[in-house]
């Protein structure tokens, strides 16, 4: 008892410290610098201080004043407040802080939120490495590119990653009322758990564990209630932001960047060709998952896979989960290899240089729109891809049998 309760102490005095350093080293230099949290923060003190619609025109136009000292330019960011309102719950506390104690404080629920993620896959997957190894691949995650761009960005993917790690768990222990509430959260930021959480409660349904479908029920009935007393109109100003958001910037799915390159008559028959086929290889992962284990971890790797493949408007920072399904390739390598320490670090180094030798050499510079761009365009694809030829040719890998050399 007294080693844990030592523990609990050790971890806040690092959290707090965290906090102050990155106070001290970056948010207090600039009223503004963690990108993606600025509308977050500025929504929940509309909310909370009864200035009015967060989704409004005046909303949006305070937040480009404040983040470009001037409205938007067309390609541009639209800085616009487009997540459900149930999101500001996640960072209820933080809103009560200036901005600049705020961010501090939000990298280091980020970080903590990688943290447990990283972790939590491991154990989901049956992967043991060593302590060290842990630390390692944890370190590793922080650095991978999308992951290391979710959170220069503040980026809320992080904490809905932690939550699907979590919901996932919990379905393991037992838990299945934590569990639903989890999988409720989630929901927050939709385009990246639109598959997967129709998914696990179909999944639910079919195993007939009714007390996660009541408890997913439960809170987001209770999520909703809250949102439509605090803002009647919400999901219609979402919709609405969402919209102009997407025709400011569409970042397009990587099947319809296919479906781009194919042009013609022949591009949009393409997109949607490769969507049913992605979709129906979905649905037969989990067909053939129903009456296996316990928690179908391929099936739900594979479902992250497909969202970030197929999403109406995805960006790169939404691929933080696919961190699940790699760490379920690193666990077949331990059971498949003599020598999967060696294969492990290999495939690690090389998506970790990989993916940023393609930024650092060939890209425009960070501070230019058309960096975002070809970073959605090119590097958006590749891990997606990578893991779906991994995660499609798993179950032929694995019944391969023993250990090779």
């Amino acid at each position: 008892m007294r080693e844990r309760a030592l523990l609990v102490l050790l971890v806040c005095l690092f959290l707090t410290g965290n906090t102050l350093g990155v106070y001290t080293a970056l948010t207090s230099r600039r009223e503004l610098h963690v990108w993606d949290f600025q509308p977050l923060w500025q929504a929940g003190r509309w909310v909370l201080e009864g200035q009015g619609d967060p989704y409004s025109r005046e909303m949006t136009h305070f937040l480009q004043m404040q983040s470009y000292g001037r409205l938007a330019e067309e390609g541009e960011d639209p800085r616009a407040f487009v997540y459900p309102l149930y999101v500001l719950l996640l960072l209820a506390p933080l809103i009560l802080l200036p901005l600049p104690w705020a961010q501090a404080a939000w990298f280091t629920v980020l970080e903590l939120g990688l943290f447990i993620g990283v972790t939590g896959a491991i154990r989901l997957t049956g992967w043991r490495p060593s302590a060290r190894r842990t630390l390692l691949t944890v370190m590793w995650g922080f650095l991978l590119y999308p992951v290391a761009w979710a959170l220069l960005l503040g980026q809320v993917s992080i904490l809905i990653f932690a939550l699907i790690i979590a919901a996932l768990l919990a379905m393991r222990a037992g838990q299945e009322g934590w569990a639903g509430i989890c999988l409720a959260l989630t929901t927050a930021k939709p385009q990246m758990t639109f598959l997967l959480v129709p998914a696990v409660l179909l999944w639910a349904l079919v195993q007939c564990h009714y007390r996660l479908l009541l408890s997913f029920a439960s809170a987001m009935g209770v999520l909703l209630l809250i949102s439509f007393a605090v803002l009647p109109g919400w999901l219609l100003g979402t919709l609405r932001a969402g919209a102009g958001y997407f025709q400011a910037q569409p970042f397009p799915p990587p099947v319809a960047l296919l479906g781009e390159a194919v042009g013609g008559e022949w591009g949009g028959a393409v997109t949607l060709a490769l969507g049913a086929l992605l979709l129906a290889g979905l649905a037969w992962a989990w067909w053939r998952e129903r009456a296996g284990e316990p928690l179908p971890v391929w099936a739900i790797g594979l479902t992250l896979v497909v969202t970030t493949l197929i999403a109406p408007r995805t960006s790169m920072v939404n691929q933080v989960p696919l961190l699940l399904p790699l760490c379920l390739l690193f666990a077949d390598l331990a059971r498949r290899f003599r020598r999967e320490r060696l294969l492990t670090v290999a495939v690690q180094v090389a998506l970790l240089l990989g993916l940023w030798s393609i930024d650092l050499l060939w890209f425009p510079p960070w501070n230019s729109g058309e960096h975002w761009h070809a970073q959605q365009r090119y590097i958006a694809p590749i891990l997606p891809t990578l893991l779906l030829v991994g995660l499609t040719m798993r179950p032929w890998w694995m019944r391969r049998g023993a250990r090779g050399p």
